[in-house]
């Protein structure tokens, strides 16, 4: 356990920001369609807030790990109960979850357009996994099963992901398809061909 920050902390800091980013949008996303005005404060009396504002002046530095293992868990609860209240206001609404997904994952995907030619395959999966929350770097959540010069297969644990969307009852699947989507967005920008091959394994090839 790390008594003192390092930069994998404020890469975690960032992650969870991501996916409050998400979350965030979500919320806007029902209030334009008027199904719901105020799910942001909703989901802040009960499930808790993202803390904001720099990392060395919020964090808990007597337990580092701990403060950042209970920001990955707000981060993701609030997610998927956003994303879980929308579905059951309005089933049509997980076509617009995956849509927003994927919107996001290609505006990140542009950030590297100027660098593109000069990134291999995992240096191409290594900036998409840059944005995306797998839980603590200890929990083993996402990994590389297969890695060639011209493609990259991983693997996204659903042991880190499960309580999550089950306890929101929409299932784990959810999470896979809004992932799923932020991927095929992110890789539109690069010259690689995406593959989701099963569940929870994806894959890119070199075209």
């Amino acid at each position: 356990m790390s008594l003192v920050l390092a930069p994998i902390h404020y890469m975690m800091q960032d992650k969870v920001k991501e996916v409050e980013t998400l979350t965030e949008q979500v919320c806007e996303l029902l209030k334009a369609q008027g199904i719901c005005e105020d799910l942001e404060n909703d989901l802040n009396a009960k499930y808790g807030e993202i803390a904001r504002g720099e990392l060395k002046e919020i964090i808990d530095q007597t337990n580092i790990h701990g403060w950042l293992q209970e920001q990955v868990g707000i981060a993701e609860t609030r997610l998927a109960q956003a994303v879980s209240f929308g579905i059951k206001e309005n089933p049509n609404f997980k076509k617009d979850i995956l849509n927003l997904s994927y919107n996001v994952g290609e505006e990140k995907g542009k950030e590297f357009v100027e660098e593109k030619n000069q990134m291999n395959c995992l240096s191409i999966y290594n900036a998409a996994s840059s944005y995306l929350l797998d839980g603590m770097p200890c929990d083993g959540g996402v990994r590389v099963i297969n890695q060639e010069e011209n493609q990259v297969e991983w693997q996204i644990s659903p042991m880190v992901h499960a309580s999550y969307w089950q306890d929101a009852k929409v299932g784990l699947d959810m999470f896979y398809q809004i992932r799923d989507a932020w991927y095929q967005g992110f890789f539109e920008k690069f010259d690689v061909e995406y593959k989701r091959n099963s569940v929870d394994t994806f894959q890119i090839l070199l075209k």
